[in-house]
């Protein structure tokens, strides 16, 4: 993302996939306090196409950033 945004503009966004497919919606986004990098968006309610990413123990798909990007009102995985 070129821009900034506030992590409340984007928590509660439908997340897609590239190709369109729902994937749920962000729950919480992961900083890693020591760099400030974002590290991973935390996807509720996923669908099966997030198959090849982790789940933390509240059953939230863990998507790396760098596989992000924000489209208008909408998240945009890319697989």
């Amino acid at each position: 993302m070129s821009e900034r945004v506030f992590a409340t503009e984007i928590v509660g966004l439908e997340v897609r996939t590239d190709d369109g497919r729902a994937v749920g919606t962000l729950d919480d986004i992961v900083v890693d306090l020591s760099s400030g990098e974002m590290i991973f968006l935390l996807i509720k309610d996923s669908e099966d196409v997030c198959k090849p990413y982790k789940t933390d123990p509240d059953g939230r798909k863990m998507v790396p950033f760098h596989n992000i990007d924000v489209d208008g009102n909408r998240i945009v995985v890319s697989l």
